[in-house]
């Protein structure tokens, strides 16, 4: 995919378009297609990949000539300001470090995809009224709000060793009481519903998908309880087993968080090997390079301790899951569902009510994920519903 460099970011005189290894220089932007650029949106933008890959994107020359005329313009003409070989050996060293951000099949791939969802986010509404009865702490965890409407939510989504997503600006939904949820609202009022698109057991399918597992039924902690013979463990202790050895515990932590229950040294074993632990971990430091893991698109992930290469391998591949799905139902329902929210493995979009039916049967069957050519089982809900209603 080309790179256009606009004149306006690098102070040249022209713009410049670059497509393998040809440069062009031209006077006007293209009209149309897909171009790498320098804007700070998320789709397609260099600055936004090469933040998450840590490298230094230089924009203009570290010139006190260049410094100076900052103080009265953004972005210097550097071709009036300094020596025109001085300012063609800036923009061929940016072209290079252009090319070198994208270079990475991780982030100039898949990695798109989340940055094409969280371009679709929109701002959620909220009660003004009951905002305002609430305490100051509660009231700043909901952002900036102008007249009921919140501001957008701006996602962190490459600084977490995991994959996993933080909140930089806007509501803390990600660390918000669930309890406040009801200060949110539909910007239809009585006439829509925020509803929550939720995978369900999305990290050991995911797990379970790459050891070569198809058709797993939607409820997957009775079933791997029954197919183990771990009949006797309750499903909720069977479903925090397997979460537990999913996030790496050992297993002389497994053995005493679970002592009540029968033989957990052999329901240890068990977990691990229907799940393929071993395979998967085999398989990461099979692909291992100079310290650094990589989920299975090609993230690289920050970890040290090998007991948690599992763990991160698989909550940075669910999330590539999460958003390859979450990004097919609302392109899918454009017309219908407002997106506002990513908690993780749930999507909240804001639907009028007579549209709901139609959502819940389009998504009933699951969300196909085509990377992985399986079907992922979701289940729906009122987000904001209190526990009274």
């Amino acid at each position: 995919m080309p790179i256009f460099l606009s004149k306006e970011k690098t102070g040249f005189a022209k713009h410049i378009i670059v497509r393998d290894d040809s440069v062009d220089l031209v006077d006007h932007a293209p009209s149309e297609g897909d171009y790498w650029h320098l804007d700070d949106h998320a789709y397609l933008s260099l600055r936004r990949v090469a933040e998450a890959r840590s490298i230094d994107l230089k924009m203009t020359p570290d010139d006190a000539r260049v410094a100076w005329w900052s103080n009265w313009t953004n972005t210097p003409r550097i071709d009036y300001v300094l020596p025109k070989n001085t300012a063609i050996n800036h923009i061929r060293k940016l072209i290079s470090t252009c090319n070198h951000v994208i270079d990475d099949q991780y982030f100039s791939g898949q990695y798109q995809i989340q940055n094409r969802l969280l371009d679709l986010m929109q701002p959620a509404h909220v009660d003004d009224k009951i905002l305002s009865m609430q305490d100051q702490n509660i009231i700043e965890s909901f952002g900036h709000v102008v007249e009921g409407c919140c501001e957008k939510i701006v996602y962190d989504n490459y600084s977490s060793s995991t994959g996993r997503m933080s909140v930089k600006s806007g509501p803390k939904i990600l660390t918000m009481n669930k309890d406040h949820r009801h200060i949110f609202k539909s910007e239809y009022g009585n006439a829509g519903t925020l509803l929550s698109i939720d995978y369900s057991a999305l990290e050991p399918r995911v797990i379970m998908t790459l050891m070569g597992q198809r058709g797993i039924p939607s409820d997957i902690y009775t079933t791997i309880g029954t197919q183990l013979h771990l009949t006797q463990i309750a499903r909720k202790t069977i479903k925090l087993m397997i979460l537990a050895i999913l996030y790496g515990m050992s297993r002389k932590n497994f053995i005493v968080k679970f002592m009540t229950e029968q033989d957990p040294d052999i329901a240890y074993d068990k977990i691990r090997d229907l799940l393929g632990v071993k395979s998967i971990n085999a398989r990461i430091k099979d692909e291992m390079q100079s310290g650094v893991i990589r989920n299975h698109y090609g993230r690289p992930l920050r970890c040290d301790n090998e007991g948690l290469f599992v763990n991160h391998f698989t909550q940075s591949t669910a999330v590539d899951v999460a958003c390859e799905g979450f990004l097919n139902v609302i392109t899918e329902n454009s017309n219908i569902a407002k997106p506002i929210f990513i908690l993780h493995d749930e999507l909240v979009v804001d639907v009028r009510n007579e549209d709901l039916q139609k959502i819940n049967e389009r998504i009933r069957d699951g969300i196909f994920i085509s990377s992985l050519s399986t079907t992922f089982h979701v289940t729906t809900k009122v987000f904001n519903a209190r526990k009274s209603d």
